[in-house]
């Protein structure tokens, strides 16, 4: 079967040319190429390699003569992902433009403005934050035990409030008078009683991740003491190749580096806390320079 790449109709074999669109089939969908972003070539290179470091293999750029500017294309599978992507780079920045114009006190800072330099720590930036949200942050036992016990104090206020108001109701302080007040006060001391069962759950909770918590500090405190003892920049960097690296490159190299040396020290730690515990912590300690 054969597909026309443009309105998606599909051909039985042996046509080769769409008959409302007169351009060539394809032989799967997932080849399709969609425009993406349309712009200069200089900015839109820088994003079209960001894509790329991001995994998506298949990106091209190339210049439309008829709108006469230059456009990226990428795969109509990855349209989604590559959305996503192009988000969290121009968000990056933007942010980078509005810090350079604070700095020199001006109100707005021309692209042509941002440098290369500038470029490659915006897609520094950009491609932390979308590890980020691609791998989901990690959760501590004290995080936990603060959002248990946030819940557990709201599911018990509103129960005992709630409870409290079906009791004044059947004593009659508060005239309520819904239907069938059996059925009406019977449900509503249910859903009440049962927020009051939950927050005394979450309370527990609460109390089991905070002794969690304890322990847990003291893991994550070796594993800063075992970081500070072996992550050496000469040790990490003098395995990787250095030439001619952009500096989103290196950084993916030297994370990778030490997240498989935290692994095979620390094999049972988790691997959310790894990650996270390198971008926010590790990274910056080593290669602060």
């Amino acid at each position: 079967m054969a597909w026309c790449p443009k309105c998606k109709n599909e051909y039985r074999e042996g046509f080769t040319v769409c008959a409302e669109c007169k351009v060539a089939l394809v032989d799967s969908l997932e080849k399709v190429m969609i425009p993406l972003m349309f712009g200069k070539s200089e900015k839109l290179s820088y994003l079209k390699e960001f894509l790329e470091y991001n995994g998506l293999t298949n990106v091209e750029m190339r210049y439309d003569e008829t709108e006469e500017v230059y456009e990226i294309l990428i795969q109509e599978k990855d349209k989604n992902q590559a959305a996503n992507l192009t988000k969290v780079f121009l968000m990056k920045q933007t942010e980078m433009m509005q810090e350079k114009a604070k700095a020199s006190n001006e109100t707005t800072v021309d692209e042509e403005e941002v440098n290369e330099d500038d470029v490659l720590k915006i897609r520094h930036a950009a491609i932390k934050e979308e590890r980020k949200a691609s791998n989901g942050r990690y959760q501590s036992s004290a995080d936990k035990a603060e959002d248990n016990k946030s819940s557990a104090w709201t599911l018990l206020g509103l129960g005992f409030l709630g409870l409290i108001f079906i009791v004044l109701g059947i004593l009659g302080v508060i005239p309520i008078s819904f239907g069938n007040p059996y059925i009406f006060y019977g449900v509503m001391g249910g859903i009440f009683g049962l927020f009051v069962v939950m927050g005394f759950v979450s309370m527990k909770s609460a109390k089991e991740y905070s002794k969690q918590a304890a322990s847990e500090k003291d893991e994550q405190k070796e594993v800063l003491d075992w970081c500070k003892e072996n992550f050496k920049p000469d040790v990490i960097d003098g395995e990787l190749y250095m030439q001619d690296v952009p500096e989103e490159v290196l950084y993916f190299r030297r994370y990778e580096k030490m997240k498989q040396m935290l692994m095979t020290q620390f094999p049972n730690m988790d691997v959310a806390f790894i990650e996270q515990f390198i971008d926010e912590t590790v990274y910056d300690m080593v290669f602060s320079d």
